[in-house]
């Protein structure tokens, strides 16, 4: 079926883990033309507790620049995901549990951080090996 440009729409997009656990990002809006997200978000969709990888997915609500990073208890930076000019809108990143050199990270928890112009969102993962 075909989207009325004349008419306006609302939507949630979201997920359903195995176990479950639903995460959503929204609501994204149309009206005829491609519109992003209304926040800036950040989500662990599964699993949690990664087995390791872990599939993060996120929202930005304008272009521009932005980071994803994640960082151990003690707040060192152990992984940066992306970094650099985004579009706006909703997507996924895996993470495979491996720091920014290719090591497999212990067990743990460890803290992603999602920042795009003035925003950020924070999210805690468990890596279990």
């Amino acid at each position: 079926a075909e989207a009325d440009p004349l008419e306006r729409y609302e939507y949630w997009i979201g997920s359903r883990d195995p176990v479950g656990r639903e995460t959503r990002i929204g609501p994204v809006r149309y009206d005829g033309t491609v519109r992003s997200p209304l926040r800036l978000a950040l989500d662990a969709s599964g699993p949690n507790p990664a087995r390791g990888r872990c599939e993060i997915a996120y929202a930005v609500p304008r272009a521009g620049l932005a980071s994803l990073k994640l960082y151990d208890p003690s707040g060192r930076l152990v992984r940066t995901l992306f970094e650099g000019a985004v579009e706006a809108g909703a997507g996924a990143i895996v993470w495979d549990g491996r720091d920014d050199h290719g090591r497999d990270l212990p067990s743990g928890i460890y803290l992603g951080r999602l920042r795009a112009g003035a925003e950020e969102r924070t999210l805690k993962t468990a890596l279990l090996r």
